[in-house]
């Protein structure tokens, strides 16, 4: 194929057959990876006795929140975040080469890239906190009115995908939407199930924060894994789309 010329060298280029399944697999153990160092700091931070003069604990608090997931700085978030704008820069260069070649799917493909943009800033300001405290400040139930809108939304996004799922290959579909499942259980379901309000003690909570987050972390990886096969199946990374309708 050679090197791609300079106004194509992007996330778009990573487009290939080794990388759509290298690439997901590589990142599959760094999530792995990232869900071990969180079981394991936090169950030697939770169950490691103060000494009798009330000594800290040898695991310090700025270790914990670098390998904790249910914190805003760890590892994960950025690792999810940096995951999220990745596959966010991926399909909004197949929307532009849609969209050079007037395609109408290209609005469909914004559309998915600005989900994923918005996913990937929201690691990292951590909005839905923010909203799930203006909710509280208001008496309008906190978290679970939080979790409504986001349901809602998800379901309104989702709707107007069915579309686009309709038109691409059915496996690139199915993996969409078992992602889709996956990254939607961790976020409003467990969730749910791990709060303050169910679990009280947060060393109980945590081994559900690791599945919570673990969830969250794969589900784009299995995305990344369906669209880059998708993509590669063309060697200029177009896969000419259906025009034409089947009688």
């Amino acid at each position: 194929m050679g090197v791609p010329p300079p106004d194509r060298l992007s996330a778009y280029t990573f487009a290939s057959r080794w990388h759509a399944l290298r690439l997901p697999i590589w990142l599959a153990l760094g999530v792995v990876v990232l869900v071990l160092l969180h079981i394991l700091t936090m169950h030697l931070y939770h169950t490691q006795a103060v000494g009798p003069d009330d000594e800290p604990k040898a695991i310090r608090w700025y270790v914990v929140s670098v390998f904790d997931l249910g914190e805003e700085e760890s590892f994960g978030t950025y690792f999810s975040a940096v995951l999220l704008l990745f596959i966010g820069r991926i399909a909004w260069g197949r929307a532009k080469e849609l969209a050079r070649r007037k395609e109408v799917w290209s609005a469909w493909w914004v559309l998915i890239a600005i989900v994923f943009h918005l996913m990937s800033i929201e690691e990292v300001v951590d909005l839905h906190a923010t909203l799930a405290e203006w909710f509280e400040n208001r008496d309008m139930q906190g978290g679970n009115a939080m979790r409504e809108v986001l349901l809602w939304i998800t379901v309104f996004v989702g709707a107007a995908l069915v579309p686009w799922l309709n038109r691409v290959r059915w496996r690139f579909a199915a993996i969409a939407l078992l992602a889709g499942v996956l990254f939607t259980t961790g976020a409003l379901g467990i969730d749910h199930w791990r709060g303050d309000d169910v679990i009280e003690d947060y060393a109980d909570r945590f081994w559900w924060i690791a599945l919570e987050e673990g969830l969250e972390m794969l589900a784009p990886v299995l995305f990344l894994h369906g669209l880059l096969a998708y993509l590669a199946q063309d060697p200029e990374g177009i896969v000419e789309e259906q025009t034409e309708i089947v009688r």
